[in-house]
């Protein structure tokens, strides 16, 4: 019963937060020649798409900023000398297009003699809804698997990958199902 009321309360919730971002709007009239009352209930389509595109348009904005500063904090950690970082890393491929609902692997390859176990960073543009998993490098190991799933409501967007001091980016193009 308490989930009932709990999720009674968040619809009340976002109805008022609708409400305040006019999304909707009630309005009443009186008939003349009775005791009835008309209540219109009007949805704003517009304004609700303007929203979602704003809301769309930050979260981009967001994952760039993001990004960006991942590859600052790569450029940072990249500044120690070239005795610090024995390996090299490529990823096999840097674009990829998948259909909503499915994933697909990417291989990250290294090089060098220093070959220890690690795990990379994954970070999925913000908004992109993109699920990343793997990079774990074993001991001796000289590639390891990059798992990028597209949810059905994942759109597009860039994974970061750091390792070693840098950053690369695979841009990833979701095809609705």
């Amino acid at each position: 019963m308490s989930r009932f009321y709990a999720l009674l309360l968040t619809l009340v919730i976002l109805g008022v937060i609708a409400f305040w971002l006019g999304w909707f709007n009630i309005s009443t009239s009186n008939e003349s020649a009775g005791d009835r009352v008309h209540v219109d209930l009007t949805l704003n389509k517009g304004k609700v798409r303007e929203d979602a595109d704003a809301t769309a348009a930050k979260a981009r904005e967001l994952g760039a900023k993001t990004q960006e500063e991942i590859r600052d904090a790569a450029r940072k950690i990249g500044n120690k000398s070239s005795t610090d970082v024995a390996t090299g890393w490529t990823l096999d491929r840097k674009h990829i297009e998948l259909e909503a609902g499915s994933s697909v692997d990417v291989i990250l390859s290294r090089t060098g003699s220093d070959l220890k176990a690690q795990q990379v960073g994954l970070f999925p543009s913000a908004g992109s809804n993109l699920i990343v998993t793997g990079g774990q490098f074993k001991e001796g190991a000289t590639s390891a698997l990059v798992a990028i799933e597209a949810p059905a409501n994942a759109h597009d967007g860039q994974v970061s990958v750091v390792a070693d001091g840098r950053s690369e980016s695979i841009d990833v193009v979701v095809k609705p199902k």
